[in-house]
């Protein structure tokens, strides 16, 4: 089948208003977040492969985005998705937040056995600014320039009123193979195979 579900997750799953230099606490994904996520992922058609988009990512690696330490439950919502991807059981515990620990901490525990394998095409985000990806446990994980281009990445010089001042980027997916391809003007011009 050539079906994709989406998933559009929010990073800035925060229940209070964040003013001043606190901006860091803005970000998680919170427990009923997570919650909701793991029911949907159940009920994902066997035939779908799923896309999933986020502000902020989840890889958890520096080399691409946060650490875990710097997102609210981010781990544990890669530890939903990897298993989801793998087929597996999961048990997910998280009571050490102690910022909002009612909104955070949460207790999953779901099976994916039944479900087959390796349907997450990809996951997406833009929070760094830069092109980078990295598949970490069979998981592709993207980080996508904005339109608002970190003027050290790769050496980008950044003008006003130039080809350069902005960025777009396509998203193309093989209905058949499922590869992606990601095309870019701008800032950011380039033409990536991702496999």
């Amino acid at each position: 089948s050539n079906k994709i579900t989406l998933f559009f997750l929010n990073s800035f799953d925060f229940p209070n208003t964040v003013i001043g230099s606190n901006d860091a606490l803005r970000y998680g994904y919170g427990a009923s977040q997570l919650t909701w996520l793991q029911s949907r992922l159940s009920s994902v058609p066997i035939n779908h492969k799923v896309l999933f988009f986020s502000h902020n990512g989840f890889s958890g690696s520096s080399t691409i985005g946060d650490a875990d330490t710097s997102i609210r439950n981010q781990g544990a919502l890669r530890k939903l998705i990897e298993s989801f991807n793998q087929s597996t059981n999961v048990s997910i515990t998280q009571t050490n937040i102690s910022n909002n620990p009612e909104y955070y901490n949460l207790s999953l525990n779901t099976t994916f056995t039944t479900k087959p394998t390796n349907r997450i095409i990809a996951c997406f985000s833009g929070h760094w600014h830069w092109d980078k990806n990295q598949t970490i446990n069979g998981v592709k994980h993207y980080s996508l320039i904005s339109s608002v281009i970190d003027p050290t990445y790769n050496n980008v010089t950044k003008l006003t009123n130039d080809v350069t001042s902005d960025s777009i980027k396509l998203l193309l997916i093989d209905k058949t193979s499922f590869e992606t391809r990601i095309i870019g003007y701008g800032g950011n011009l380039f033409d990536n195979q991702l496999v």
